[in-house]
């Protein structure tokens, strides 16, 4: 078979991104091309009965642009029509009257959770591990909210007030812009919300998480919560952990907070690693090795569990494998509180390798 040029959609193709050359290109393929459909039954009788087909000779071109001015062709608008019949009877197939309602059931992306998530606007930490999380149904909608007093560092060489005394201002003006945020997120109809920070949820101890808690709580009505805080103290629970070791990117004062609100609930905290970052989005760019220096100095064999908290610091790509090296779960804040958000909306899935939270409960 010698078919020449045939209209198929890969001739089309081939001219998607360059519509100037296939302005050009269609008018030399009305000359010379073959219809699909035509040039299949020459096939088909050639198939059957051994003869060989040469469908455009050089004495046949010749001829059709010699015609060409008065023999109009436009191959490529029945082409078209065909893929478009095509299409309404393969839509036609799938949305017939006994699978329309289960069809229509379907179409909704969100139908199992749709996650709102509060987050620093310095935050990118959250996101990152947020995007390794495409699961069928589930939809996460961040809504972000300022952080005016960014450099903790800055501030304190300008005021001399000390980091401890920065890091609680920077708290108490965070804590007045969360109210919009979370009207932000329930204007997308989420199922669920929950909280991409998690200093605040930690900040007083007990007390001081149950009475954040209830204040977002009233806010939300009765719409489903998930905190840093409690996230993490589900998940030591699941795994039945009772001493534990913390890492944190918080000035002192944050790890006093986060040594506080464990103790309270009921576990021995062994050792506390706080890096001290300078600046809100400097959480972000803390290295592997200074990560692995903080496991380093709070692992033991005292030690059930790690736990990171700062969701401003990703560790989802390292902490899975350091639990087979360490044999011990060590639970990542932002992961802790995806587990908890996840499992609070009915969604089970057993998601392997992000860790042992995600895979056994």
């Amino acid at each position: 078979m010698s078919p020449g040029i045939v209209v198929t959609d890969l001739l089309v193709g081939d001219y998607d991104v360059n519509p100037d050359a296939w302005g050009r290109a269609k008018r030399a393929f009305n000359v010379l091309a073959t219809p699909w459909r035509r040039w299949r039954r020459s096939w088909r009788m050639a198939s059957r009965d051994g003869a060989q087909v040469v469908w455009l000779t050089g004495g046949k071109a010749m001829l059709r642009f010699l015609t060409a001015a008065f023999r109009k062709r436009d191959l490529f608008a029945t082409f078209q029509a065909a893929d478009a019949k095509q299409l309404a009877r393969a839509l036609a197939r799938h949305f017939r009257p006994s699978n329309r309602e289960a069809a229509m059931d379907n179409y909704q992306i969100a139908r199992r959770a749709r996650i709102g998530v509060l987050i620093p606007s310095t935050n990118t930490g959250v996101e990152y591990d947020l995007q390794k999380f495409a699961l069928e149904g589930v939809t996460w909608h961040p809504s972000r909210f300022w952080i005016e007093l960014r450099n903790w560092a800055d501030e304190n060489a300008k005021t001399g007030e000390g980091m401890d005394s920065v890091f609680e201002r920077f708290l108490d003006m965070m804590r007045g812009e969360l109210p919009g945020a979370v009207d932000r997120a329930l204007s997308a109809e989420i199922t669920h919300l929950m909280l991409g920070m998690s200093a605040e949820t930690f900040w007083g101890g007990l007390a001081g998480n149950e009475a954040f808690e209830q204040d977002i709580q009233e806010r939300i009505g009765q719409l489903g919560l998930s905190t840093g805080a409690a996230a993490t103290r589900q998940a030591l629970s699941a795994f039945g952990a009772t001493t534990i070791s913390v890492i944190t990117p918080y000035p002192p004062v944050g790890d006093a907070n986060v040594r506080r609100f464990f103790n309270e609930i009921g576990f021995e905290v062994k050792h506390v690693a706080g890096l001290s970052r300078p600046s809100a989005t400097a959480i972000a760019a803390t290295s592997i090795q200074q990560v692995m220096a903080a496991v380093r100095q709070v692992d033991g064999d005292d030690v059930d569990a790690i736990v990171q908290c700062g969701t401003n610091l990703s560790t989802v790509d390292i902490f899975p494998t350091l639990e087979l090296w360490l044999e011990k779960p060590l639970i990542p804040i932002n992961i802790a509180t995806i587990w908890h958000s996840l499992r609070a909306c009915g969604v089970d899935d057993r998601i392997t390798g992000k860790g042992r939270l995600l895979e056994e409960f």
